[in-house]
């Protein structure tokens, strides 16, 4: 399912149609600083900078429930429903290059 996402930029407001969204629940974070938006689509969690749409990073996270700026736009925190042997599930991403902390 495609749901239309439109970004604010110098140029106005610009519709985007790359985004695939789950058909169930859409899933989406505004950084603090409105830097950044988080959103979790069908096959990935992806970070997209506000200011003129670019994707900062996307990871094959599409289990991802729940999601957290820290205060600062730093650091973004997300939680999947725990899997047995699957590792952990709650997770804290650099929003600079999509790392994992922890």
């Amino acid at each position: 399912t495609k749901t239309q996402v439109v970004s604010a930029g110098p140029a106005g407001i610009v519709p985007n149609d790359q985004v695939a969204c789950s058909p169930v629940e859409t899933l989406a974070e505004m950084s603090p600083d409105g830097r950044y938006l988080a959103v979790v689509e069908a096959a990935a969690l992806r970070l997209v900078q506000l200011d003129g749409g670019e994707e900062v990073f996307s990871l094959p996270r599409p289990a991802v429930r729940a999601l957290a700026f820290s205060p600062k736009g730093t650091y973004l925190l997300t939680w999947e429903k725990l899997v047995e042997g699957e590792g952990d599930n709650l997770r804290l991403w650099r929003c600079a290059d999509g790392g994992l902390v922890t």
